[in-house]
């Protein structure tokens, strides 16, 4: 009878560290997917912010990660930043999207010197 409870004991902490074990590899896996996530976008960030000031224009392109496409999509808009409600023409805002990700900078044109805000 020990011999019996012994074993159903065993058992049973083996099934619930196996459960835990298994719920740390899914764990594990979803970060390096965000990680590839967050590298396209950091990736797109950079290109956007090395593009020349005034050939910075809103588009997408499809990229794949581990073997999903997704469709990483940009904005560029003119912001205001002095608080007057007209959009400054040498700034601008740079979101990127990623399913439910997102980045967003500032960049401004300082005659003709592009820096990040």
């Amino acid at each position: 009878m020990e011999a019996l409870l012994s074993v159903v004991i065993v058992g049973y902490a083996a099934v619930v560290l196996s459960g835990l074990y298994m719920a740390g590899l899914q764990a594990s896996n979803a970060l390096q997917y965000r990680v590839l996530m967050d590298a396209g976008l950091r990736s797109q960030m950079e290109e956007l912010i090395a593009t020349h000031f005034d050939q910075l224009a809103s588009g997408s392109q499809n990229i794949n990660i581990e073997g999903t496409n997704h469709v990483l999509v940009w904005t560029v808009a003119n912001i205001d930043l002095d608080g007057d409600g007209a959009p400054e023409n040498a700034a601008k805002l740079i979101t990127l999207t990623l399913d439910a990700r997102t980045f967003t900078t500032i960049v401004a044109d300082h005659q003709g010197r592009l820096g990040k805000v």
